[in-house]
């Protein structure tokens, strides 16, 4: 997770900072290929392409420009497809936007793209209009873009973040405060006299370090004349003696306490490292124990800022290093391809002259080290109102100091200096030679990698023609209709939604993204509800409880009534979720599997045929008795509880024929006393108490006790177990993530099989469906059919699904494109799945339902297990005071209040405690 959180900070750093570096890709064409721009009959159209969720704060900007500007037309355009279907190369991708809309917000801009066809130059409209006000940027937001032949892009905010330092520390430590001059080797040293270190006890930190060691590490080498950064590549030896002394002085720092990552884990050397608890980054801050802090969010208990009396800000050092800060942000640019250059032009100058909320800061002002390019703009946000002169000194340094740093930098560079700041700063006591070693190896790699065994085509900069704009509102004489999604990617839906208008010209969709539906308890309401009162038609992984069942339409006579679907193409197993007493609820669209997940290798060595779905609860077990062998540390079982006891006791008690729960997710209460759930669970236990065919389950309920080791995944991945329940392919995938799969190389074979259903069909908790609906208000439900029924018949959104529809699941282009797992999972269950499903009631909700808390039934089975306490009796107590909690949910109350309210005992992880969920 440490690596995952560097490398990405890097790359993110890297693409802002413009890298150099790069190899060449095949160009990325536009998402669409559209008619060449043309004048309307409201006069000239502009494009502007911001991200989805940006549209709601561009378009009213948009409406005003067009007010006060008659004649031009600006449309807001969401470009998240562009970026999402990218290469991942800047400069192609910059091809790709730049061919899709005249204009953008520059979502990281590469500094080869200068001098280029690809933008359109700002110099020559900057000189020559007479209103633009050139000293009403700070010093050095202009140069940001700027090339010795022209400007290519209108700053719009920059991201300067800052280094915080505790004032009250610094002076009875009688240590002179930072200035801005500071040099790295100041801070460093700094750092180092504030760490206090009382045994292995961390007990004051010196400096807590968002970068995970990056920074400190070139700070380091920059003590010693050294700039990496400005190497070639090819050039760069990390194995060095001087990069080797640098790795062991950071390792120094960690381990005193000088360093630390505000991200890590608390229970190893220096505070990081070794695993444990994470280790509260913002909870030492704001008790005094972190002399120096990057901005790592510190809040109070709810997550709000957090204003502290005794902190102060102060700009990073000067150098190569902070470039990787100081000054990335985003501009406003102008398609070197649009046929509206002034009007373009226009739009951008008056919009850089609006003050925008930045839509990372949920808070609806300016993010934190963000600052508007204009000072006229930051006077309108009133930005300088609140800060200390202090601060505004530490952002003016900074903010200045973002051109003299700027500079290009290579991808490949940074990445091996990300890894080897990981590999010491995650581990205090590694060996640096081998870390260096390590990392030195990643870098020839993808050096090698970039070369390539023949030369990679470079992207095309050259002319580009900039598309029309897709039309914003229904041309005359056609159906509006709105579709609405909610988490869901909107990149990957519109080009659906693009393709059904090219063949049903008569039907005009527009997409409904509906944003955060959280309530003050950070629960969703009735998102489905939400979505049938905001749209017409929709789709959503929820299916309809009882109490908005009429918020839909029943789609059953519309699907009798369509001559263009077979009767039976639809998988009668994933139909059945949506019926209700001959209602047809909603239209499935593909859905993901209950597995059972096997070891060929050790079936074939215990003389055992594979599973099937003929297999009942009573073969399961008798075939992992087979299955099992051995004792102690070298035991195999012929059954292990992969993905935690909850998942296996919705299967087990389902198969039963009971359930965990009743009710829908809006009246969820628990079923523990039904004598079938009773029944269920009690097969479950005793694959491990009574037949020993199982390890006893990890039962985590007790926040306060040891948490109990689950080594399912280890045995699983060991070869030493013989079944286990998944979804989808799970663990047995073979290249699902990469050529050695989910469990990395191994020395068996895994592979998959329906559940044990015993001829029966598939429970509703056994799939997760993902469904299609009209709302029952629907302005048109004929054409929202049109598009659900083209829906579903669309193989690029099934993801490693499986489609509702067999013709699509069965069809050359899926199985030509689908992965080889999505395919072993439909070739397993498609004689299953045109068996009808049974008990619609899904109980998978127990796993996220608000209304539902585990502790008291985890609490129940623990002590049958270790108490040999009676099933029944325990599950009632724990039926008894679960409903009580479900109760108080339901009324709007918060689940960690209820929690302590209905068991004043409580000791499950639902608290308001910081750092614990």
């Amino acid at each position: 997770m440490r690596t995952a959180r560097v490398l990405l900070l890097v790359c993110v750093l890297a693409l802002l900072a413009s890298c150099g570096g790069q190899t060449g890709v095949p160009t990325i064409a536009a998402p669409s290929s559209r008619a060449t721009p043309s004048v309307t009959a409201e006069g000239t159209v502009i494009s502007f392409g911001v991200w989805e969720y940006e549209v709601a704060q561009y378009a009213p900007l948009a409406e005003r420009f067009n007010t006060e500007n008659p004649g031009s037309t600006v449309v807001v355009v969401p470009i998240d497809e562009v970026y999402n279907t990218s290469s991942g190369d800047p400069l192609a991708t910059l091809r790709a936007a730049v061919s899709f809309v005249d204009t953008s917000v520059a979502y990281g801009l590469p500094s080869a793209a200068y001098n280029t066809p690809l933008l359109l130059d700002l110099r020559p409209f900057m000189e020559s209009d007479a209103t633009f006000a050139r000293d009403d940027f700070f010093p050095g937001a202009l140069d940001r873009y700027a090339s010795d032949t022209g400007v290519w892009a209108l700053p719009r905010s920059f991201y300067v973040p800052l280094l915080n330092y505790n004032q009250t520390l610094f002076a009875e430590a009688g240590v002179p405060e930072p200035t801005s001059a500071w040099t790295w080797a100041e801070l460093l040293a700094t750092a180092e006299q504030f760490a206090r270190k009382r045994g292995t006890t961390i007990e004051q930190y010196g400096w807590l370090d968002p970068s995970s060691g990056f920074l400190p590490l070139l700070g380091l080498l920059q003590q010693q004349q050294i700039d990496p950064l400005q190497i070639a590549p090819a050039e760069l030896r990390l194995t060095d003696p001087a990069y080797l002394d640098a790795a062991r002085a950071l390792q120094k720092l960690y381990v005193s306490g000088a360093l630390v990552n505000p991200y890590g884990m608390a229970s190893g050397p220096g505070g990081d490292g070794g695993g444990g608890q994470p280790f509260d980054g913002a909870e030492t801050v704001r008790s005094g124990r972190a002399a120096i802090w990057g901005d790592i969010g510190v809040t109070d208990a709810e997550g709000k800022p957090l204003q502290l009396d005794f902190a102060r800000r102060i700009a990073y050092p000067v150098g190569s290093a902070t470039a990787l800060f100081g000054g990335a942000g985003d501009g406003l640019i102008i398609s070197g391809g649009t046929a509206y250059p002034e009007a373009s032009w226009r739009w951008i100058e008056w919009l850089s002259r609006q003050p925008i909320e930045v839509s990372d800061d949920p808070t609806g002002g300016l993010a934190s080290g963000r600052i508007p390019a204009r000072r006229s703009v930051a006077d309108q946000v009133a930005f300088w109102r609140d800060l200390d002169p202090q601060s505004v000194a530490a952002y003016e340094a900074a903010l200045s100091r973002a051109s003299a740093d700027a500079t290009t930098f290579d991808n490949n560079v940074l990445g091996a200096f990300a890894s080897l700041a990981n590999r010491v700063t995650s581990d205090p006591t590694t060996d640096i030679a081998k870390a260096a070693t390590e990392a030195q190896r990643e870098l020839d790699a993808s050096l090698l990698m970039a070369q390539g065994a023949t030369p990679t085509p470079r992207v095309d900069t050259g002319p580009v023609t900039v598309a029309t704009p897709e039309p914003q509102t229904a041309p005359a004489g056609a159906t509006p209709i709105t579709f609405g999604i909610y988490g869901y990617s909107s990149s990957e839906i519109r080009p659906i939604l693009r393709a059904f208008r090219e063949t049903n010209p008569d039907i005009f969709v527009t997409l409904e993204p509906f944003g955060a539906l959280n309530n003050e308890n950070g629960m969703v309401d009735d998102l489905f509800a939400t979505l049938a009162q905001g749209s017409d038609c929709f789709i959503s992984s929820d299916r309809p409880t009882a109490a908005n069942e009429q918020l839909v339409l029943d789609l059953q006579p519309l699907l009798d009534g369509d001559s263009n679907i077979p009767a039976d193409d639809f998988f009668p197993a994933m139909l059945s979720p949506y019926q209700r007493g001959g209602a047809l609820l909603g239209l499935p669209y593909a859905a993901s599997l209950r597995t059972l997940g096997y070891n060929t290798t050790l079936f074939d060595t215990a003389g055992v045929k594979p599973p099937s779905a003929a297999w009942k609860l009573d073969d399961l077990l008798s075939n992992a008795q087979a299955l099992t062998s051995g004792n102690g540390d070298q035991k195999t079982y012929g059954y292990v509880s992969l993905n935690g006891p909850l998942n296996d006791l919705v299967f087990f008690a389902g198969r039963a024929g009971g359930g965990l729960t009743t009710g829908d997710l809006t009246a969820l209460r628990p079923d523990f006393t039904n004598p079938k759930t009773i029944a269920g669970i009690q097969f479950y236990l005793d694959l491990a108490r009574v037949h020993g065919v199982m390890p006893a389950p990890a039962l985590n309920f007790d926040r306060e006790a040891e948490s109990v080791n689950d080594l399912s995944y280890d045995l699983v991945r060991q070869g030493k177990a013989g079944m286990w329940l998944d979804f989808g392919i799970g663990m047995a995938s073979a290249g699902a993530m990469g050529d050695e799969g989910a469990m990395g190389e191994t020395d068996f074979v895994p592979a998959i099989a329906p559940l044990p259903l015993g001829g029966g069909g598939l429970r509703a908790d056994d799939l997760f469906t993902r469904g299609l609906y009209i709302s029952a208000q629907a302005s048109a439900p004929e054409a929202c059919w049109q598009l659900l029924s083209f829906f579903t018949s669309q193989p690029q959104f099934v993801y490693s699904d499986v489609p509702a529809r067999e013709s699509l699941a069965t069809s050359p282009e899926f199985q030509s494109e689908a992965r080889a797992d999505t395919r072993a999972v439909f070739n397993a269950y498609r004689d299953v799945l045109r068996v009808p499903g049974e008990a619609p009631q899904s109980n998978q909700a127990v796993l996220y339902s608000p209304q539902f808390e585990s502790y008291w039934l985890l609490k129940a089975l623990n002590a049958h297990l270790t108490k040999q306490t009676d099933l029944a009796t325990e599950l009632a107590a724990a039926q008894t005071v679960t409903t009580a909690f479900a109760e108080c949910v339901a009324a709007k109350g918060k689940p960690p209040t209820c929690a302590r309210q209905v068991d004043p005992t409580y000791r499950g992880f639902l608290t308001d405690e910081p750092g614990i969920e």
